[in-house]
């Protein structure tokens, strides 16, 4: 398989901005970048929404809850985040 349309989500954080840096630079691809303001992955609906009026050949997740001090706090939301949105893309 040829991977030609990617999605990228979390495109607001150091990684997602990183790829995007390194996508331009790179024509054989068309990479779809989604911040957490365009895209919470913990939105069920809207990533499926999402998902199914694309075409992606592959999703790179960098979204993620990377602040540890505060996770200790809202380990709900990380969570969240980290484990229920993430069993979200790949259903």
């Amino acid at each position: 398989m040829v991977v030609k349309n990617i999605l990228v989500t979390g495109s607001g954080g150091q990684l997602g901005n990183q790829l995007k840096i390194v996508s331009s630079k790179n024509k054989d691809y068309n990479f779809s970048f989604f911040s957490k303001v365009e895209l919470d992955i913990s939105d069920v609906k809207k990533l499926e929404m999402i998902i199914s009026q694309n075409n992606f050949d592959l999703i790179i997740n960098c979204a993620a809850f990377t602040n540890v001090d505060l996770a200790q706090i809202e380990q709900i939301k990380a969570n969240k985040v980290n484990n229920i949105a993430v069993q979200n893309i790949v259903n």
